[in-house]
């Protein structure tokens, strides 16, 4: 056991340091990306209209509640359980309502959700499987399958966006994605005049 003062020791405060400031970064970005680097509001559709931020609320609070209260027989199995049932919870509300009508937000939250299902599901079944040479090797299991997964929903995200330009204006039964048509067909026609 390292003692407060030992190289060691302060090697990992620094190291601490460096990803809480990274960190911060990334969330400082992730904001300035969802207000459009602006943070005045011009666009009232770049947020989401759901309740999924309270549901997601109190996820949150539950999930840390639980990992304070819990005792330690069986908590990794329960929070892992915990984190992939609110991962598809949210993978789900994403597909049936579209939260975020600004294209490349959407892309990001798509990704990002997408990623938490991934990680979660194949840490809980790795959990649950118990073989040492999955355990050994799920960080490359991880990482070697987000790539693919996150692949195949990028594409199914844009198929579902092809597929709603083709359909008949009153096939479409909702106005988000109704607004979800003309954006994307917004963007194919600045697109065309680019490449002339």
């Amino acid at each position: 056991m390292p003692t407060c003062f030992s190289s060691i020791h302060i090697l990992q405060i620094l190291v601490s340091v460096i990803f809480v400031g990274l960190l911060l970064i990334y969330l400082v970005l992730i904001a300035l990306f969802f207000f459009n680097f602006s943070f005045s509001q011009t666009d009232s559709f770049s947020r989401s209209s759901n309740i999924m931020h309270f549901f997601f609320r109190l996820f949150s609070v539950a999930v840390v509640s639980l990992d304070i209260f819990m005792d330690q027989t069986n908590k990794v199995t329960t929070m892992l359980f915990v984190h992939s049932i609110g991962s598809v919870v949210f993978l789900i509300d994403y597909y049936n309502r579209i939260p975020y009508y600004k294209s490349s937000t959407s892309e990001v939250y798509c990704l990002a959700i997408s990623a938490y299902f991934w990680i979660s599901v194949v840490l809980l079944l790795t959990d649950i499987s118990g073989l040492e040479i999955i355990k050994e090797n799920v960080i490359y299991i991880i990482i070697i399958g987000l790539g693919f997964f996150l692949y195949i929903v990028r594409s199914f995200r844009v198929f579902y966006q092809r597929k709603m330009v083709v359909q008949e204006i009153d096939e479409i039964n909702e106005e988000v994605k109704l607004d979800v048509r003309f954006r994307y067909l917004i963007n194919v026609v600045k697109n065309s005049k680019k490449n002339k």
